[in-house]
C-alpha cells in the first residue's frame, strides 16, 4: 500500500479507522462485486489491514460515491455494532460542507446570504437513481446555514455547512437542489458545471466532520477522539485558484 493511502487515515486504533475518502471512490463494493471496477475505499483498506490477525474492515456507515470526507470503519463486528447503534442514536454526529451553484427556478427557491440558518423537514423518498419529496416517503431533517457567496467570472458559488439528523439516502443533494443551490458538479440535482477538472465524478460536498463528544462510550471504550475535523480546503483548489 502506498504512502499517499496511508496519509489519507485521519484516525486508527485497535477497534476503529476514519479515513479521507475521495469523491469518486466507492464506500463499499457495489451490487455488482468484482465486476464493477470502480476504486473501492472497502478493498483498498482491506488490502492496507491484510496480516492483522482478526481485523476485519466493516462499515459503519456511508458515503456516496461522488461524496468526499470522513468516513468510518470497524475492524471488528463488536466495533461495528456498537457503531452502527450510535448513529441510530444520533449520538454521533456529521457535518458537511457544500459548494453550490444557484438556480432561481427550484420548486422551493430561496434568497440566502452569509449567516442565514435554516432547518428543512420533508418526506423523501429513493427513486432507482435518485430521492424525491413524496408524502408517503421517511421523513428527512437536515439544518443548514450559508457560510457566504464567491463569484468566479460570471458565476456566482455558495458555500453551505450542514448537519443531517437523519441518514436517508442523497438527503443532503435534494435539499440543496430543491431550495435552489444545487451542488456543484451533481449533474444528478441540476448542477451545470463539473466540481474538479481532473475528477468529473465527484462532486462538492465533503463530510468535515464526525463528532463523537455527546457519545461517552465512542470516546472512553473505543477511544475515538471527540472531533475529527478535515481541511475544506481541497473543495476549492481548483474551482477559485
Amino acid at each position: 500500500m502506498d504512502q499517499h493511502f496511508k496519509s489519507r487515515i485521519v484516525f486508527e486504533n485497535e477497534h476503529f479507522i476514519i479515513i479521507d475518502k475521495k469523491g469518486g471512490e466507492l464506500s463499499v463494493p457495489a451490487r455488482e462485486g468484482d465486476k464493477d471496477t470502480r476504486a473501492c475505499l472497502k478493498r483498498m483498506l482491506a488490502e492496507y489491514l491484510r496480516g492483522s490477525d482478526g481485523v476485519e474492515v466493516l462499515p459503519v456507515h456511508r458515503l456516496d460515491f461522488e461524496v468526499s470526507g470522513a468516513i468510518l470503519f470497524a475492524k471488528t463486528k463488536s466495533a461495528q455494532r456498537a457503531g452502527n447503534e450510535w448513529f441510530l442514536q444520533q449520538s454521533v454526529q456529521k457535518i458537511y460542507q457544500a459548494t453550490t451553484e444557484v438556480n432561481k427556478l427550484a420548486p422551493y427557491y430561496i434568497e440566502t446570504s452569509a449567516g442565514k440558518s435554516y432547518c428543512w423537514k420533508n418526506k423523501m423518498l429513493r427513486g432507482k437513481k435518485r430521492a424525491y419529496y413524496a408524502d408517503y416517503g421517511k421523513l428527512a431533517i437536515t439544518y443548514a446555514t450559508c457560510l457566504g457567496m464567491e463569484e468566479q467570472g460570471n458565476h456566482s458559488y455558495y458555500r453551505f455547512q450542514l448537519q443531517p439528523k437523519t441518514g436517508r439516502a442523497h438527503q443532503l443533494r435534494l435539499e440543496l437542489a430543491m431550495h435552489g443551490y444545487p451542488i456543484l458538479g451533481d449533474v444528478l440535482y441540476g448542477s451545470t458545471r463539473n466540481f474538479l477538472v481532473t475528477n468529473p465524478e465527484a462532486i462538492a460536498l465533503r463530510a468535515v466532520e464526525i463528532n463523537f463528544s455527546a457519545c461517552k462510550e465512542a470516546t472512553t471504550l473505543f477511544a475515538l477522539p471527540p472531533r475529527v475535523l478535515l481541511t475544506v480546503s481541497a473543495m476549492t483548489t481548483e474551482l477559485f485558484a
